[in-house]
């Protein structure tokens, strides 16, 4: 009775060992491959970079620059730069109201921060003054276009050669930032295009190089606004990129940037950079985590990243690189102390480690199978020619993954160098290193892939 005992138990033993032994090969694992020898057009660095409130501090812009952040976008307050007069006190510049070396520019030595610490800065010409607009509040539409457009000509000489693009206005598709109260607009687009046609005219007429762009929609979907703007004879040629915004919980490849572009292709403008100035999980002033310090972050950060690569934005403005504590604020990617949320290792590891901040780069070819883990991501030849790649594991579970290279150099020898960002690893250090020569321009390499993560890998030929 007891050998029988036994030997069922031995059985049952052997048998849960097969089966596990089953379910751990039954799984191929997750396998990924760059083909440098593809041509699927130019990455731009101006996706490392962010929409800012606040944050001033020289410290804290060699903070951001450290990861790799080289773009910035910031609004310029008519309403805190103008004094308080009316329009017929302007006209007459009483009490030399109309002259801008009585202005108020002490919120703005921003800009010449980061002018000075290398940032590209596209600076947002926003709204207005109440005693300039026809609802009487700073978001009205103005109510004398001299004035208004002398205000913005001032304006831009005074930030002239220290900002590298304007935007006209910030969501002029919301009646919240865009007020027609007594203007006699029937809508939002017709206002709007006057309001470009004057802003950018004032910045012409100083300034004839400078890219001007807009609408800055808080639709993703509003491509009838560029289609409406393209065909306006008076603005069209004045219009050197288009930008939208896009909070998404789910990233989806960011179909819209192609939508965008063909709109501006069917203007004869098939080059026109798009540019996606905001972008969050969520538009909502609530807290979220996932707006904020959630780990949970560095995956969907990576994600929307590398979607905006692979779909040739030419920039884009996460909302927001402000500094900010748990629970209390909102929209921040620096906590009060100045130290990074965790989100912030991704541009460390895609800008910095792998070099797609230091200048455009050439996008190349990356396709994936998964296994235990659900992986996207992309393939470059960087500015300095290094040729590297970014996988982006969304899922909740880690794998054993194997990444082949191909269109190498044949009989080259290379060193892949792999980067982490997750909740365990900052990119602040090679994780670990591969030595392979590319036999007939392919080699491989293989590591453990965590949960929700991102990893880059760089190739550096050593011979």
């Amino acid at each position: 009775m007891v050998k029988r005992y036994f030997r069922c138990c031995l059985l049952v033993v052997l048998l849960v060992a097969s089966l596990a032994g089953f379910s751990a090969t039954g799984y191929a694992a997750t396998s990924v491959t760059a083909n440098f020898s593809v041509h699927n057009g130019t990455g731009y660095a101006n996706n490392f970079g962010g929409a800012i409130n606040q944050l001033d501090s020289p410290a804290d812009v060699d903070t951001l620059r450290s990861i790799g952040i080289n773009f910035a976008r910031r609004d310029a307050y008519l309403v805190q730069i103008v004094p308080n007069t009316t329009v017929a006190d302007y006209k007459n510049n009483v009490g030399n109201v109309a002259d801008p070396s009585t202005w108020n520019w002490s919120a703005y030595d921003w800009v010449d921060t980061y002018h000075n610490k290398g940032i590209k800065t596209m600076l947002i010409m926003s709204y207005n003054i109440p005693w300039l607009s026809h609802s009487n509040t700073m978001h009205g539409v103005p109510k004398d276009w001299g004035v208004y457009q002398d205000i913005i000509k001032k304006i831009y000489t005074h930030f002239k050669d220290k900002v590298d693009y304007v935007e006209i206005w910030n969501e002029p598709d919301l009646n919240s930032f865009l007020d027609r109260t007594n203007s006699g607009y029937a809508n939002n687009l017709t206002a709007y295009k006057d309001i470009y046609y004057y802003a950018a005219n004032a910045i012409r007429s100083v300034d004839s190089s400078v890219p001007i762009g807009g609408p800055a929609t808080a639709s993703a979907n509003a491509t009838n606004w560029a289609d409406s703007l393209l065909s306006d004879s008076r603005i069209s040629n004045n219009i050197n990129f288009l930008s939208y915004h896009y909070y998404r919980q789910n990233p989806d490849g960011e179909p819209q940037a192609t939508a965008w572009r063909n709109v501006a292709a069917a203007h004869g403008k098939p080059d026109m950079p798009i540019f996606v100035t905001e972008w969050n999980y969520d538009a909502s002033y609530t807290k979220i985590p996932m707006n904020n310090e959630s780990v949970d972050a560095i995956p969907y950060l990576a994600q929307r990243l590398s979607d905006f690569i692979n779909a040739r934005v030419n920039g884009n403005g996460y909302f927001a690189f402000n500094k900010g504590t748990p629970g209390t604020d909102d929209f921040f990617s620096l906590y009060s102390d100045g130290s990074l949320t965790p989100k912030m290792t991704v541009y460390r590891l895609m800008s910095k480690q792998l070099g797609l901040g230091d200048g455009d780069f050439a996008l190349k070819g990356l396709s994936w199978m998964n296994g235990s883990a659900a992986v996207l991501g992309g393939a470059a030849i960087n500015s300095s020619g290094n040729p590297v790649a970014w996988i982006v594991n969304t899922s909740g579970n880690g794998d054993n993954t194997n990444v082949s290279f191909s269109g190498l150099i044949p009989g080259k020898q290379y060193r892949a160098d792999l980067y982490e960002a997750s909740r365990w690893q900052f990119a602040s250090a090679v994780r670990e290193s591969f030595i392979f020569t590319a036999t007939s321009g392919s080699g491989s390499i293989n590591f453990w892939l965590p949960y929700k993560c991102a990893v880059g890998i760089k190739l550096t030929p050593i011979n």
